[in-house]
């Protein structure tokens, strides 16, 4: 099967675009004969683009994307064709895209399968910056025009979550039937097997509740919260402290005892990817009770670990984390103490915890790992041809 990868970002980089495209196109490649035909260019220097971005910026006080601009979309849709002029195909596949779906305006006979965690319509109920207070009318109009191009173009539509292939279903009136629902995996490039994990579960000290919170985004994913279900676990009387990877929090010094900072770990340098995977090893809980949110891929993550992960019930996360499977999410308006309280309960429950934290893990390995989701796109594909 001959497959055509387009993205705006380079393929081949784990890093481009947050790496939030690397993983699944290796997912369909390591599966697939790939040919990449990315990355499509932009002209950023273009005078009309800048001058709109200023004037949006200076002006209008909102925020104008490049990469939404209905004649740099139709651009890409033409930079693909030249290529695919030259490329034997099958079918094309669009994963994960910064603004825009590049496909949206490319003429072609061949079937297009896009794989992506939202819509523009749901992500600009749920972020701040994408909704009609903060992004200028030009981006929203032509990201709406875009993407309703780009999803009735589209053979098959693969999001990450319930929440995103209702909103793709609802907001832009497709068939159901070519909507389907396959979650992100983890982005590691290492495996561990499973009798190492249930060693790192059996070496999991029933002492001390370590809860790992991954992000540099301390306010938007719940920084704040989960701080102060960590002080309130101490103020009960049981031991917890807060591991956090990413950028230091805004949190004024002294920093509580509780509280341990390890950094922001990139998982391309040896070192720092050996200590973030000790400090996932070594984890009771992954907590994050973000406030708006897709699918983050840092679930699959700590589940391939066995770490049961704690979460808010926003955006599609509900879809990843299963309550008694891999963890529990909590309404966005939570008293903390609900936190506080399942925590407790799960942690103190020595051999009900360590049936989670197993059954997290087999929860990976059956349904969010990399390998899963390329059996099955696969064979959707196949399906669709």
């Amino acid at each position: 099967m001959k497959v055509a990868c387009t993205t705006i970002y380079d393929p081949h980089d784990p890093q481009a675009f947050g790496g939030r495209g690397y993983y699944m196109i290796q997912a369909v490649a390591a599966k697939t004969n790939m040919a990449y035909l990315g990355p499509l260019t932009m002209d950023l220097d273009s005078l009309s683009l800048r001058t709109k971005a200023y004037l949006s910026r200076r002006v209008a006080h909102k925020i104008f994307t490049p990469d939404r601009d209905k004649r740099v979309v139709m651009d890409y849709g033409r930079q693909l064709a030249a290529r695919l002029a030259h490329t034997p195909s099958d079918l094309i596949f669009s994963p994960m895209s910064p603004g825009s779906q590049p496909v949206a305006y490319l003429d072609t006979k061949l079937p297009v399968v896009i794989w992506t965690d939202a819509t523009l319509a749901a992500a600009i109920k749920l972020y701040p910056e994408l909704s009609p207070a903060r992004l200028s009318r030009a981006s929203l109009r032509d990201g709406l025009a875009n993407e309703k191009a780009a999803l009735q173009k589209a053979s098959l539509l693969i999001y990450t979550s319930d929440w995103a292939a209702q909103s793709a279903i609802g907001d832009y009136r497709l068939n159901p039937d070519k909507v389907r629902v396959l979650p992100f995996g983890a982005n590691f490039d290492d495996e561990f097997a499973g009798e190492e994990i249930r060693a790192f579960i059996e070496r999991r000290p029933m002492t001390t509740c370590k809860l790992l919170f991954i992000s540099s985004y301390w306010q938007r994913k719940g920084g704040d919260i989960a701080l102060e279900v960590t002080r309130r676990l101490n103020a009960r009387g049981q031991p917890a402290e807060l591991i956090v990877v990413g950028n230091r929090p805004p949190i004024p010094d002294p920093l509580p005892s509780y509280l341990k900072l390890a950094g922001f770990l990139r998982k391309t340098d040896p070192v720092e990817k050996a200590r973030l995977y000790q400090l996932m090893a070594e984890a009771h809980f992954l907590i994050l009770p973000t406030r708006a949110d897709c699918t983050p891929f840092v679930f699959s993550e700590a589940c391939a670990f066995g770490v049961p992960c704690i979460s808010t019930s926003v955006g599609g996360i509900a879809s990843v984390i299963r309550e008694g499977v891999n963890g529990r999410t909590f309404a966005l308006d939570a008293d903390i103490d609900a936190y506080v309280d399942y925590i407790a309960a799960t942690f103190t429950a020595a051999d009900g915890y360590r049936r989670l934290a197993a059954a997290a893990y087999d929860d990976y390995a059956t349904r969010l790992s990399w390998d899963v989701s390329g059996n099955k796109i696969v064979t959707w594909f196949e399906e669709l041809l």
